[in-house]
């Protein structure tokens, strides 16, 4: 599995926000998701984007599939990851196990993410 991040400035209803875009190639097999801080997809989603935290991030795919963010577990910084849903599945189709978890790094929360929204879309 192959992880580019490429990091630029994007424009959300006005508003100046950084934007990650990950472009991940899994099983030979590539899909785009954009990671994307939560305040700025709260703001398109009119949403309030006050109660977002710096380091909370939506994953988009077309579509919120789910989140990653950081928080402080047992006093040191831990990222969650979390599927929330696959778009072509329907909505409220629930994600069978493993469908969240944690990791030391950003990098590290992104590709378990990845690895597990494929395994999701190819049914496993």
């Amino acid at each position: 599995m192959s992880l580019t991040r490429q990091s630029y400035i994007g424009s959300d209803l006005g508003t100046h926000h950084a934007l990650l875009l990950c472009s991940l190639s899994v099983l030979s097999w590539d899909m785009t998701l954009l990671l994307r801080k939560s305040s700025a997809q709260a703001r398109i989603e009119g949403w309030d984007p006050n109660i977002w935290g710096e380091d909370d991030y939506a994953v988009v795919d077309d579509t919120i599939v789910g989140r990653v963010y950081r928080e402080m577990i047992l006093g040191k910084p831990k990222w969650w990851w979390f599927l929330q849903q696959i778009p072509e599945a329907g909505p409220g189709r629930p994600i069978p196990p493993p469908n969240q978890g944690t990791a030391d790094t950003l990098d590290e929360a992104q590709a378990a993410f990845a690895k597990r929204y494929e395994e999701v879309r190819r049914g496993k």
